[in-house]
């Protein structure tokens, strides 16, 4: 009864954690739209229908999922500055495998089998089995989703996973959430798990031999009878069978494939829980001796090593408060890593990180002087072919840490982002980043003329950074009204997905409720004539835009090619929305952030392409049979809608004013259709 207890009060102690998190949203949190871009790309890819969405707490510090029939993927607030994009996609695959097998479903029902027959520990083992099963299937899946999308294979799943999975030891995590990539598994599951991805032809052993088999049958016999006094003898028979000697040869199998560095997590793990915090103390200030801040955020970068390697890593939050002018003192006890670094980021200054900090041997507080100054100008010379000037273009600087990382050949570097500014190029191609400091950092330049590209270049206080474009071949096309056939001026296009052969990217919806639409994605406008030029496409890579009249009018272009000879017509139809009414009782509806508060919303999709789907969500307005929601700037085609587990399916072609969803109704097929 007790065990039953306990799993309904983690039921609704998850839910509550769901409700209260924060939406991600761009303007608000690092890396938001190209989070959101991966989860519905991958949402895509895996054939996920029912909505999912992603909210940012503080209380945990791992990723997980909570629920079921409208799923929710909670982010640590810390972590959002703490992967690289790719380990975030292996994640977001993992966690969305999860959910298209239902898993957090059947994970439920295995929970309340536990409590009612907790007594039963071959049950216990079983239910084991089946959550590790669940696992290894989940990276499988993921290791492929990467494969296609060629940022790596299963090694960097089995970086990803020893990377969360070390988190784990003093993580937080969701009540009766689903763990991103890890739970608190035996040391020999991270192992197997790893091995599954790097040796998948290897058929797995019996993990239990038949005399183990027959044993545990008379076993459970033998409970049915001395029920307490057997249940003793029964659990120190199964621990031993959960660790079978037969494991060592496969373990060291994969041992001789991976380097020796990685199998030193378990160990990590263990020393930092037994090790005291360590308190880093010590004041931060500026250069100038101006004033800080009364309050400002920064943040701790733990890493532990072996023999050279980072193997683990972590992300932690911090506050600051100033009571005394120009500096400001502190003092953090933080789990134990080898080595820290201290990065903050004030307005007018250079954003600052601190010199590797190892703590005391004999466990003292750590002092440690951050001197804030402004930096230097940094400048980037945008150059064409012929070394024309490239004026007017939109370029996005995005910062990084460099980290490592694990493959089958040895140890990696990768980059974790830290911060990103949005810039353009003045009439000579020269493009200023005030307050810059010396690390390298990657630059995606969107330039009429020229093909979009990225590059990673290091700027410098002395001398510009020059960087040379390549010429494009321009497209183009007319925008109308659909009605009148009159020319639409001031229409925007706005870049949304983009894909060569299985590589494919999004970049999120611009109808999202408070999606910031970076300035590098608005590639055109149309003129007085309603014609539009895309000069900026990369060779062979095919688009969508999100095409936008100034009065709010929407429609999609698809499948835009470099160099196409016949220009495209885009015709914007009348503002097409859907408002209708829900009958039932809102109040037990899941709720987000929408408009301020936190509501109960309709979820929609409306595809903008064939594969470029996005969900959304509209708010849900209480009356008195229920409430009322209004879905606007539609474009013509299918829209699926979701409240709860009642699914309604359109082709909408115009407004409807008079869809009805019939929560009370057993029977989700008898809700009214327009």
């Amino acid at each position: 009864c007790l065990q039953l207890l306990r799993a309904c009060n983690s039921l609704r102690a998850g839910r509550s954690l769901a409700n209260r998190a924060q939406p991600l949203l761009s303007d608000l949190h690092p890396q938001a739209s190209e989070l959101l871009g991966l989860i519905d790309d991958i949402r895509n890819r895996i054939g996920l229908k029912s909505p999912l969405r992603a909210r940012v707490t503080d209380r945990i510090d791992i990723p997980a999922v909570w629920g079921w029939f409208s799923p929710v993927l909670l982010l640590p607030a810390a972590m959002l500055t703490g992967l690289t994009v790719d380990h975030w996609r292996v994640i977001i695959a993992h966690e969305l495998a999860h959910v298209r097998r239902f898993d957090p479903l059947i994970d439920l029902a295995q929970r309340l089998i536990e409590a009612i027959l907790f007594f039963n520990p071959p049950l216990w083992w079983i239910n084991r089995q089946i959550r590790r099963e669940r696992e290894a299937c989940c990276d499988a899946i993921a290791a492929r989703i990467v494969g296609e999308s060629d940022c790596g294979d299963a090694t960097l799943v089995a970086s990803t996973l020893i990377n969360v999975a070390d988190r784990i030891a003093t993580a937080r995590s969701a009540p009766l959430a689903t763990p991103a990539f890890a739970d608190q598994s035996q040391p020999g599951d991270l192992t197997d798990r790893v091995e599954r991805l790097v040796l998948p032809d290897d058929r797995p052993r019996l993990l239990l031999p038949w005399a183990s088999l027959l044993g545990l049958l008379l076993l459970f016999l033998a409970t049915l009878l001395l029920a307490e006094r057997t249940s003793t003898y029964a659990v120190q028979i199964v621990k031993k069978i959960m660790t079978p000697a037969e494991r060592a040869e496969r373990i060291s199998k994969i041992q001789s494939e991976f380097p020796a560095e990685l199998f030193q997590i378990q160990d990590q793990r263990s020393r930092r829980e037994q090790s005291p915090k360590v308190v880093i103390q010590g004041t931060i200030r500026t250069s100038d001796g101006k004033n800080l801040p009364e309050m400002f955020g920064g943040t701790f970068m733990g890493t532990s090593k072996h023999r050279g390697s980072v193997i683990v890593s972590g992300v932690i939050g911090a506050e600051f408060r100033n009571n005394s002018g120009h500096v400001a003192r502190f003092s953090h006890s933080l789990e134990r890593y080898d080595e820290y670094r201290l990065m903050v980021d004030i307005p007018g200054y250079a954003l600052c990180i601190s010199e590797p900090i190892s703590p005391s041997s004999d466990d003292r507080p750590v002092s440690v002087d951050l001197v804030l100054d402004h930096g230097f100008e940094g400048r980037l010379l945008l150059r064409g072919p012929e070394r024309e000037s490239v004026p007017n273009a939109n370029v996005r600087a995005l910062l990084f840490e460099e980290i490592k990382r694990f493959s089958n050949n040895g140890s990696s570097s990768s980059k974790s982002f830290i911060k990103v500014w949005d810039l353009k190029s003045d009439a000579s191609g020269l493009v200023r980043l005030p307050n810059a400091i010396n690390l390298e950092m990657e630059w995606t330049v969107v330039a009429p003329g020229y093909q979009e590209d990225d590059f990673r270049r290091k700027l410098t206080p002395d001398v510009p950074v020059e960087i040379a474009l390549t010429p494009a071949r321009p497209s183009g096309g007319r925008i109308l009204d659909a009605v009148t056939g009159a020319p639409i001026k001031d229409a925007e296009l706005i870049m949304v997905h983009w894909g060569i052969g299985n590589h494919r990217h999004s970049f999120g919806d611009p109808r999202r409720e408070n999606g910031v639409v970076e300035p590098y994605r608005v590639y055109t406008r149309s003129d007085s004539d309603g014609k539009f030029v895309l000069d900026m496409l990369r060779d062979k890579v095919a688009y969508t835009f999100f095409v936008r009249a100034s009065d709010g009018r929407c429609a999609a272009l698809q499948d835009v090619k470099a160099g196409e000879t016949e220009p495209r017509e885009v015709l914007i139809p009348v503002p097409i929305q859907v408002t209708g009414k829900v009958i039932g009782d809102i109040s037990k509806l899941n709720t987000t952030y929408l408009q301020g508060k936190q509501r109960p919303y309709v979820s929609w999709v409306n595809p903008l392409g064939e594969g470029v789907m996005y969900t959304l969500e509209s708010p849900i307005t209480p009356d008195a049979d229920g409430g009322i929601f209004e879905i606007r700037n539609l474009v013509p085609g299918k829209l699926e809608l979701t409240i709860s587990d009642r699914k309604v399916k359109l082709d909408v072609e115009k407004s409807i004013t008079d869809l009805t969803i019939d929560l009370t109704s057993p029977d989700p097929s008898k809700n009214p259709r327009p």
